[in-house]
């Protein structure tokens, strides 16, 4: 992609029309799907009281007398095998934490690491490959700690780095899917709020999760009605979110025609994105008293203490560095910067603060590329500020 330097006001006014008509569409999907989250919370939660159930008719687990615990396989970094020569290795196809969506359903469209089979770390057993009726848990996160996916086939995905796999120890009768919902209700969320001891960087671990109960129908029958209906409201929302995927795609394939079509350009230039920019740094700037701010925080934007920045300025990009590495925002008004959040301004006379931030999320898959997963997502400043453009 080029940097196209002419008329940037016929570019703002298009950018803005479009922006705007992508928006309205999106609203109204937006508005249904957020109706429908909420029926299905209330049946979720409604449903797995079983008030219309005797106490005789309910059995109380333990989870550890329902599943067995799996746990993540290591490798090491120099194992990873590049896609572009895949063909020449044998390699595990690995998922990782953010292989797991935020509505609990598996990501496979997210990069899936490939680690060479002659890895002399990983210790390879049939156990890791996921299989039907599987739970996928992040085990360790900063704010999504109990996401999870269930499993519906055999598949030789293996999974690595802060996952685990609750599987069916077979020594009770009960329907997989059924604890996969309690896992995903606020029984299992705010059990974790009332008995975990939280740090900044959140873990399970066995005796805790050991120890939460379930309520099951002694009924198979009735296990499974309450898994059919809930199943109905999960596919309708998958329905709709596709939607609204397939709505963002043609939103970015216009914004990409946009910056290479519409524009009659009176001439080219590649350039690196540090030549044009300012980059301002969270950690040179002095620890602001406590108080409530507005703040562009590195995975939500709350109001709370942070370290600050020239809070003068009216219009800037960010972008966030680590774990909710890129993370890409346009401000058009002051506010405090955070931990792992880099703040970019335009030097060159003929771009705008929202010109670069039309030209950075058109570079989206390329910043991308960038990401280092290790342990935890990462973006490296220097990398990104060679990016040619």
């Amino acid at each position: 992609m080029y940097i196209m330097w002419i008329d940037w006001k016929l570019f703002d006014y298009t950018y803005d029309k479009m922006n705007s008509y992508c928006n309205d569409a999106n609203d109204w999907l937006l508005l249904e799907y957020n109706l429908l989250e909420k029926q299905y919370k209330y049946y979720l939660n409604k449903l797995l009281q079983l008030e219309n159930l005797n106490e005789k008719d309910i059995y109380i687990y333990k989870l550890n007398e329902l599943i067995d615990f799996i746990k993540w396989v290591h490798y090491d970094k120099h194992d990873e095998v590049d896609e572009s020569v895949k063909d020449n290795y044998d390699y595990y196809k690995v998922l990782r934490w953010n292989n797991i969506n935020v509505n609990n359903t598996l990501n496979l469209d997210e990069e899936i690491k490939l680690i060479n089979k002659d890895s002399k770390k990983m210790k390879f057993k049939e156990d890791y490959c996921l299989k039907e009726k599987d739970i996928l848990l992040v085990c360790a996160s900063i704010n999504y700690l109990w996401k999870c996916a269930y499993i519906d086939k055999d598949s030789d995905y293996l999974f690595s780095w802060f996952l685990w796999v609750l599987r069916n120890n077979n020594k009770n009768n009960y329907i997989s899917k059924l604890l996969y919902y309690y896992i995903t209700s606020k029984y299992f969320k705010n059990y974790l709020d009332d008995n975990a001891n939280w740090t900044t960087f959140n873990n399970l671990n066995n005796t805790l999760i050991n120890n939460f109960k379930v309520r099951f129908p002694k009924s198979l029958d009735e296990q499974q009605h309450i898994v059919d209906i809930l199943d109905k409201f999960s596919q309708l929302k998958n329905q709709l979110k596709n939607e609204i995927e397939l709505r963002n795609k043609q939103y970015k394939f216009y914004l990409n025609k946009l910056s290479n079509d519409i524009i009659k350009t009176k001439w080219i230039e590649w350039i690196k994105l540090k030549d044009i920019v300012e980059v301002f740094y969270w950690w040179k700037y002095e620890k602001i008293e406590d108080g409530e701010y507005d703040v562009i925080w590195w995975w939500k934007w709350p109001s709370c203490k942070t370290n600050i920045s020239n809070s003068n300025w009216w219009d800037f990009v960010t972008i966030s560095i680590q774990w909710t590495a890129w993370l890409l925002q346009y401000h058009d008004k002051p506010k405090y910067l955070s931990n792992f959040v880099i703040w970019l301004r335009s030097k060159h006379k003929n771009i705008t603060n929202k010109d670069l931030y039309i030209i950075l999320q058109a570079k989206q898959n390329k910043i991308n590329n960038l990401i280092h997963y290790l342990f935890i997502p990462k973006l490296l400043i220097s990398d990104f500020l060679n990016i040619t453009i």
